[in-house]
């Protein structure tokens, strides 16, 4: 039982040591250092950068096995424990960054600009500048100090729980050389400070000594006068190759972020900067300058004549040496023709079946597909063939260059489709998938993307699709890059699967997918949102291959028009093939922009009756929508013309064409119509509903107006649910209560007001919806329930119309109850005039009556022509129909001088001077008499017009 409890007591002391040991590993890369942590699973972490020093911290439980850290990569410069992480310290001016790859957390410490970098401060730990040079250099690299000798301190790694140690020496390996230190060792730091750099160096400059130097724009380098360079940029990555090398290299380059190393052939410098460069000669010799180039450009042409089959001339004078090195983007041989003159470069790139043309700063540079291909310098040219008898695959008519078939420079691109004709394509196919079938299963992401691109030249999008995600689901490394993802969307939207092609939505990463997102958002029915993002990238559609322009330039054609950038769409065409099918739709939506009404309704007719569904549904909504807006369809008809679209392509926006129709036929008078269309849109299309709200609001109100009392009251008794909020729902209320008192459903009319009253959320509306229900109460001669009805629903901070309102209901309940209209009306002034004229015509008061009516004539005629309005034209008449009451043939003799002229043309003219003619007197009048009784049999259906058209504007 003792040696049980003793082995339990042994295992919890040693428990805290059983925690998961984290393995780290450090590498050396050009440019930069890294320690990879390899957990077991994804870890939470934070990482911070104050000054040099970096803190790294895991929320996670695991060991960190720091024995790897003894010898630190490039950059890193020293290492401790801490309580939940690490922490380094960085070498001066170098940068942390860091990302995660599955499980693994990585973080480089990257090279820095020479101006950033303070004079480095003495450290134990090994230079490791001097460790990480993989080729002979002339100078040691930036910001590091003399070589040191044999033993030097290193960087001691201190627990967490410990306090930190001194650093405790430990032996170095022995650091690489540098060239320029073999020749003369460095001198100690001058204490005086640094001479400023001059504009170009008139000789190899010694090595200089450690510690801050000047920025230099221009540097003469130290090779032969014969030396031919070439120059060109490949990612982030500037590099210059040179045909000799050089046992010394200016320091201040070196110092600048350039790094030097040999090449078979020759040696190569390069830098990974953002800034521009280029070669210039300076007398004999090459410099190095900082800047946009200020040379003359002597372009490279690609031209068939002089080469045999399967050849290539580059024309060039100066032509010197062709060299390889390896292409640090894509890991492909690059073939460089180096010159011996400034401003020879190529300025047009071109992808081929075995080879693609790079861009170049001097020279040329050519990336290898195939391994046969050759570069071999000649008189003034180089000469591009394959080797032994293999014919390089160029294309009938590939080095026929068009300008339009060349994207301009400065647009960022992400994939790289090869052109030639379909029997090239297919060839370099057949080739790809060979070495996709040799190559191990682990590392066949890359070429099976290579593939897909020459899938998508061959227009076969749906198998580059298949080959893309098989690609993402055995390669880890290419599943990781944003590239693959975005050549996955591009496939599955070339072949027509939108749904497949959601990888398209994300922030673009460059001009060229930027173009494709557009593409995208056009199929989805938006337009207004592609068109900019494909105006990014259209420059590049013309050097589409031919297979897959087809499919994609009438889409960007047509989004580009509708989205307003029409100048750019019809550059587009300019360019294109003007046999190219599918054109026609975007060539009738320019000329419908440019206002040739007729050519475009033409083209839309004719389109609408092809074989294309999405062409013709939109070429009959185009036209439908020209001629409603030109009036030569009617609302209705207008409406029935866009039906014909929902069913002839269901794809794009569809809930914006149901609601236009919805518009069109509340416009036509069909607000049941519409009603009915937007309840069955919100079925189709749940996720619109907060869209559709309005819309079914106002086809409610539209339908209430629109139809009988009868219906309008059955529309609400089968859909109550869909009684508007807000102002608009006192608007129903008022319709809905008018029509049931019209009815005689007073009761009805009532209970739903105080229905209304006691729905939730309804407080800021209770004093509108007490309006309402005082006056059917008042319209039931219940003055006593309407005034109980306005007290209850006081309401503090009302509107000023509302509260007018309300006291014109309180003075008509007190008329009603017997008090004298003029006391009751007269201190609510202007506005209490009409209702006066109308409570004393009740009261057959028809002299006081008109002379309250005058009054309000008076102000409302006030500066007004003809026609008037149907409401003023109503009080015209009416005031004339009071005055022939009262018999005050004086005032029917003003009234008709004042008013006749207002009511000239107008349905209520006939009307007016039946009521203000002087009456029958003899035989003579006969004739008159005969046309005044025609007038009066007409005269009740021209005034129900007018009644309903006051009662539609209330």
């Amino acid at each position: 039982m003792r040696i049980l409890v003793l082995m339990c007591c042994a295992l919890l002391a040693a428990w805290p040591a059983m925690a998961e040991r984290i393995r780290i590993r450090t590498g050396e890369h050009a440019g930069y250092g890294r320690v990879v942590f390899d957990w077991p699973s994804a870890p939470p972490y934070t990482l911070e950068q104050q000054g040099q020093t970096v803190t790294l911290r895991f929320r996670a439980e695991g060991e960190l096995g720091l024995e790897a850290l003894r010898s630190l990569p490039r950059n890193f410069r020293a290492v401790r424990a801490i309580e939940g992480g690490i922490e380094f310290e960085l070498a001066p001016g170098a940068r942390a960054r860091h990302f995660r790859n599955g499980p693994k957390v990585a973080v480089d410490a990257v090279d820095g600009p020479v101006e950033a970098q303070p004079t480095p401060a003495p450290t134990p730990a090994p230079t490791p500048a001097a460790r990480a040079q993989p080729a002979p250099r002339s100078a040691p690299p930036a910001a590091a100090p003399a070589p040191v000798a044999a033993a030097a301190p290193a960087p001691v790694v201190v627990p967490a729980s410990a306090p930190e140690p001194s650093p405790v020496p430990v032996e170095a390996p022995p650091p690489a050389a540098p060239v320029a230190a073999q020749a003369e060792p460095a001198p100690p730091p001058p204490e005086r400070p640094a001479e400023p750099p001059r504009a170009a160096e008139t000789q190899p400059a010694p090595p200089a000594a450690p510690g801050p130097a000047a920025p230099r724009r221009d540097w003469l380098l130290p090779y032969p006068v014969e030396t031919g360079a070439a120059m060109l940029r490949r990612g982030d990555t500037w590099l210059a190759v040179f045909d000799a090398a050089s046992e010394t290299m200016p320091e201040s380059l070196l110092r600048a972020g350039w790094r030097y190393s040999a090449i078979p052939g020759g040696s190569l410098l390069t830098i990974e900067d953002d800034r521009p460069w280029y070669l210039r000669r300076n007398g004999t010799r090459w410099s190095l300058v900082q800047g946009q180039p200020v040379v003359a450009q002597a372009p490279i042409q690609a031209m068939a004549d002089g080469a045999g089959p399967g050849q290539m001339v580059l024309a060039v004078r100066a032509a010197n040496r062709s060299l390889s090195v390896q292409d640090p983007v894509s890991g492909l041989p690059l073939l460089l023709g180096t010159v011996r003159q400034d401003g020879a470069q190529l300025t047009q790139p071109r992808r081929f079946v075995d080879l693609g043309l790079l861009e170049t700063r001097l020279g040329v540079a050519l990336l290898a597909y195939s391994d046969a291909v050759l570069l071999r310098p000649g008189q003034d040219r180089f000469l591009v063939q394959g080797d032994g008898n293999y014919r390089l695959v160029m294309g009938e008519g590939a080095l026929a260059t068009r300008s339009a078939a060349v994207p301009p420079p400065g647009i960022s691109r992400s994939f790289d489709f090869p052109q030639g004709p379909l029997p090239d394509l297919s060839q370099r196919l057949r080739a790809q998938q060979a070495g996709i079938a040799q190559a191990a299963a682990l590392s066949r992401g890359a070429p099976r993307l290579a593939a897909a691109e020459t899938l998508l030249a061959l227009g076969q999008p749906q198998e580059a699709q298949s080959l893309i995600a098989l690609a993402l689901e055995q390669d880890p490394i290419v599943a990781a890059q944003p590239r693959a993802a975005w050549l996955l969307g591009a496939a599955a939207l070339a072949a027509g699967r939108i749904e497949d092609a959601e990888n398209l939505g994300a922030d673009p990463i460059s001009d060229e997918t930027a173009m494709w997102r557009g593409l995208y958002l056009a199929q989805r029915g938006e337009p207004a949102a592609a068109a900019p993002l494909i105006a990014r990238g259209a420059a590049l559609l013309p050097s589409y291959p031919d297979a897959l322009r087809q499919r994609l330039l009438p889409r960007a054609v047509e989004a580009l028009a509708a989205g307003g950038q029409p100048a750019i769409a019809d550059d587009l065409l300019r360019q294109a093939d003007a046999a190219m099918p599918g054109l026609e739709l975007g060539r009738a939506m320019l000329a419908e922009q440019r206002g040739d009404h007729a050519a475009a309704l033409d083209a839309y007719d004719a389109l609408a009756q092809g074989r294309d569904r999405r062409v013709r549904a939109e070429a009959l909504r185009r036209a439908a929508e020209l001629r409603i807006a030109s009036g030569a369809l009617p609302p209705l008809e207008g409406a029935r013309a866009l039906e014909r679209t929902l069913f002839a392509w269901r794809e794009g926006d569809e809930v914006s064409t149901r609601r236009r129709i919805a518009e069109l036929r509340r416009r036509g008078g069909d607000g049941q119509g519409a009603l009915a269309l937007l309840r069955e849109t919100e079925a189709l299309f749940p996720e619109a509903q907060p869209t559709l709200q309005q819309d079914m609001d106002e086809a409610f109100l539209a339908t209430l107006r629109q139809e009988s009392a009868v219906n309008a009251v059955a529309l609400y008794d089968a859909y109550p649910e869909m009684l508007p909020r807000g102002a608009r729902g006192e608007e129903a209320l008022a319709l809905l209560a008018e029509r049931m008192v019209s009815l005689d459903l007073s009761d009805r009319a009532t209970e739903m007001l105080r229905q209304a009253l006691d729905r939730p959320g309804t407080a800021p509306r209770r004093a509108g919806i007490g309006s309402r229900l005082a006056a059917v109460r008042l319209a039931e001669r219940d003055a006593g329930g309407a005034l109980s009805v306005l007290s209850e629903t006081e309401t503090p901070g009302m509107a000023p119309e509302l509260r007018q309102e309300r006291a014109l209901l309180r003075a008509r309940a007190e008329v009603q109850r017997g008090a004298d209209p003029r006391a009751a009306f007269g201190p609510l002034g202007p506005a209490g005039q009409e209702a006066l004229a109308e409570a004393l015509s009740d009261a057959r008061d028809f002299a006081g009556a008109a002379e309250a009516l005058g009054r309000v004539l008076e102000r409302d005629l006030a500066g007004l022509a003809a026609p008037l309005s149907p409401v003023l034209a109503r009080k015209v008449i009416r005031h004339a129909a009071l005055l022939a009451l009262a018999g005050d043939t004086a005032g029917l003799g003003r009234a008709r001088d004042a008013h006749a002229p207002l009511l000239a043309g107008g349905p209520a003219e006939a009307p007016f001077r039946v009521l203000t003619t002087d009456p029958i007197r003899g035989l003579m009048d006969l004739p008159r008499l005969q046309n005044e009784l025609e007038l009066f049999r007409a005269l009740p259906s021209r005034l129900e017009g007018l009644r309903t058209a006051e009662a539609s504007t209330r």
